[in-house]
């Protein structure tokens, strides 16, 4: 979804998929902490993951990722990483769909400061 706003013109915090531990730690180490980890296929905040400080990321990654919804059909890790965004606009991005086919879909704008 990021990908499709990004290719339209709109900004999106920088991200990344997620297939290893090493693909966490070059991301922090292009662009630092804070970040935050996410199942790419999840919803509202279930299971997602602040890190803030590096003793954070340490425990994160200790954990083996513990995600329930963290893999894919395929088995392989399903995660996404993106900066964390602390201050300015946000807009959530809704979408229902069944067998592929948008039902409805709406955004929210709010104002972090």
């Amino acid at each position: 979804m990021k990908s499709i706003l990004q290719a339209n013109g709109i900004q999106v915090p920088n991200f990344a998929v997620v297939e290893s531990a090493s693909d966490i730690l070059n991301f922090v180490r292009k662009h630092h902490l804070p970040v935050v980890i996410k199942p790419r296929k999840g919803y509202s905040s279930v299971n997602t993951s602040i890190i803030k400080t590096q003793e954070d990321l340490e425990k994160f990654l200790d954990s083996g990722f513990n995600y329930k919804n963290a893999l894919g059909l395929d088995g392989a890790l399903d995660l996404e990483i993106e900066c964390f965004i602390e201050v300015g606009l946000q807009f959530f991005f809704f979408f229902f769909a069944l067998q592929n086919e948008c039902l409805l879909c709406f955004g929210l704008l709010i104002f972090f400061f």
